[in-house]
């Protein structure tokens, strides 16, 4: 008969009972009572001090496992905890570790199953479509191929789910969803925006392109491509090259707002940041930011009354609401100064002040140049983006677009009530010679000094590249001539080199900013050029002259003459002049006829034997 217990819970039991007063069992009977030995017992005893030793090593030891355990708030496992002790200097064995886990009851974290396997294998089902785009990414053209996919953005209160469509050519989000679930519907949604906002755009032609995610074979997702008549196309599996424009969007976005995400406590805060909107945050806040990019500011304080102040605060809260915040930003038309003066204005009353809208004699690419002046490649890029209607004069209204602009506007610009008007003549403003006018600002400060920046000088400007290319054009069609030799290689060269470009200009026609919509260098850099490319150089090839290269040549010419009306980017109008001159040439070697190119040899070879 003994007691159910380990043998060292016993042995303890005894010790504690001989120690007790009054105790009449000697250590025998209580052995034999418990059912072990009593040469165990007084071994046992005699191993206290070494108990007690381990004791304490294990207490320490538990205590360098704590403190990996809590290390950066995260819970970890004994593999965890193993590595982590690893880096601090100390070793110690797995065995040992899950040994002082369980003593001392440290529980080591089970991930919970990836909701996205589990879901994959709910919807599994064996609707996988070929691949249709096999990275051809650009040789379908704008709205014809776009991708999908979904990422991931964690956040202090956990994660959420990003789920976006781009257009594979002008690399351009046509639709986007941010949901806290990874269900199937917000896939869904992301679609039904793409066809509310730009349905006219597709047809039956345009493929979505995704991976073999569970959402994209989902019968519900091919059943929202069916009925809006869009093709479907896969990646391979595990083939992340096959989507690649889409996975390239994800890594420079995550790079551009990983430290603002992970500072979110909710997911309307990442949603904040996500939509580009109205944001409201301390002016120390702003102050820190701007000073810490090296920044200026300027704070112009405004002659306003109570009421004003009021209708103006009311106005800023309203248009903050979730509702409203959101907008789609456009440079010229709709941006940060725009809806700060309209909001302004309007609760002053455009009728107080003698604000006009007349025309002014500047255009919208003047203004820009104003800020990029000294940078010619910057410069370039943007001119060559903008078209016709950033040539156009502008009016006092779209002029004030430019913070600097409207500052100045409301620093000569004055109220017509009167409000706050000073009483003694002396201090009284005056405005185009009229007395009783007060401008719009009281003072002006900086709460960041404004400091000098000098412009690095570039050593190669566009001009220089564009002269380097005329020249080798001309020169080339000159030795061409001379020898009167076909060197239809460099046409091919040509064509190619003002085709490539043209594919950018020509997306920008479908462009939601309507200064870039029609721009005449098209003409020069012609995206159909590579559509024509291979019949005209292989005419060429033959001694003859294909009727596109004329066309070509008559758009040059347009391209100088509209110049008129519209100021290209640098070094274009050089690039135009020395291509027209190459068809000049270039015509006169090759004709629409092989017979006529023999009788013109003959004629060139009697001209040289006569000299």
């Amino acid at each position: 008969m003994g007691i159910e217990a380990p043998a060292r819970v016993k042995y303890a039991l005894i010790r504690e009972a001989t120690e007790r007063d009054g105790n009449m069992l000697n250590v025998s009977w209580m052995c034999r009572i418990a059912g072990v030995t009593r040469s165990g017992y007084y071994a046992w005893l005699d191993a206290a001090p070494a108990r007690q030793s381990r004791e304490e090593a294990d207490q320490i030891d538990f205590a360098n496992i704590l403190e990996a355990y809590r290390f950066r708030g995260r819970p970890k496992g004994a593999r965890g905890i193993h590595m982590r002790l690893l880096h601090t200097g100390i070793r110690m064995n797995l065995k040992k570790i899950r040994r002082l886990m369980g003593r001392y009851g440290l529980k080591c974290p089970v991930r919970k199953e990836n909701p996205y396997r589990q879901m994959a294998r709910q919807l599994r089902t064996s609707n996988v479509a070929p691949n249709l785009v096999q990275r051809n990414f650009h040789g379908f053209g704008p709205r014809k191929i776009l991708l999908t996919d979904i990422t991931y953005l964690f956040y202090k209160g956990g994660k959420c789910y990003l789920s976006t469509i781009l257009d594979a050519m002008t690399r351009e989000i046509l639709a986007y969803r941010l949901s806290p679930s990874l269900e199937v519907p917000f896939v869904l949604e992301t679609v039904d925006a793409l066809v509310r906002d730009y349905g006219s755009q597709l047809d039956n032609t345009t493929i979505v392109h995704s991976d073999q995610g569970c959402h994209y074979t989902s019968c519900a997702f091919l059943q929202k491509l069916r009925d809006s008549e869009f093709l479907q196309s896969m990646s391979r599996k595990g083939n992340c090259w096959d989507n690649a424009p889409q996975e390239s969007l994800f890594g420079h976005m995550k790079d551009e707002i990983r430290d603002a995400v992970s500072y979110c406590c909710s997911f309307g805060s990442v949603q904040e940041i996500i939509d580009y909107q109205i944001g409201i945050y301390p002016m120390t806040d702003f102050l820190a930011e701007y000073a810490a990019e090296g920044r200026w500011v300027r704070q112009q304080r405004i002659n306003l009354s109570r009421d004003e102040k009021i209708n103006i605060l009311h106005a800023i809260e309203e248009n903050a609401k979730p509702e409203n915040r959101t907008y789609r930003y456009n440079f010229f038309f709709d941006n940060c100064t725009t809806r700060a003066r309209e909001m302004i204005l309007t609760n002053i009353g455009y009728c107080n002040t003698n604000f006009d809208d007349k025309e002014t004699q500047s255009t919208y690419r003047q203004e820009i140049h104003k800020l990029n002046g000294d940078h010619r490649w910057s410069r370039f890029g943007n001119d060559l983006l903008l078209g016709y209607l950033a040539d156009q004069p502008i009016s006092k209204r779209e002029w004030e677009f430019l913070p600097d602009n409207l500052s100045r506007d409301f620093a000569t610009e004055g109220r017509k009530d009167n409000m706050n008007a000073p009483q003694d003549l002396a201090s009284t403003r005056y405005y185009n010679g009229k007395e009783g006018y007060i401008t719009m600002v009281d003072s002006t400060s900086y709460l960041i000094p404004k400091q000098a920046q000098v412009a690095e000088s570039e050593a190669i400007t566009p001009i220089m590249v564009a002269t380097f290319i005329a020249i080798i054009i001309i020169g080339v069609s000159i030795i061409e001539w001379r020898k009167k030799k076909n060197f239809w290689g460099f046409d091919a060269f040509l064509l190619i080199l003002t085709g490539l470009p043209g594919i950018i200009l020509f997306a920008m026609i479908f462009s939601q900013h309507p200064t870039v919509q029609i721009n005449f260098q098209l003409l020069l850099l012609n995206p159909v050029n590579l559509i024509f490319a291979w019949k005209t150089i292989s005419k060429m090839r033959k001694g003859k002259l294909y009727w596109y290269y004329e066309v070509w040549g008559w758009c040059l010419l347009v391209a100088l003459l509209l110049q008129i009306w519209q100021s290209y980017a640098e070094g274009m109008s050089t690039l135009a002049f020395s291509l027209l001159m190459r068809y000049a040439i270039k015509s006169t070697l090759l004709d629409l006829n092989s017979s006529k190119l023999a009788i013109q040899k003959q004629l060139m070879n009697k001209l040289r034997k006569d000299k």
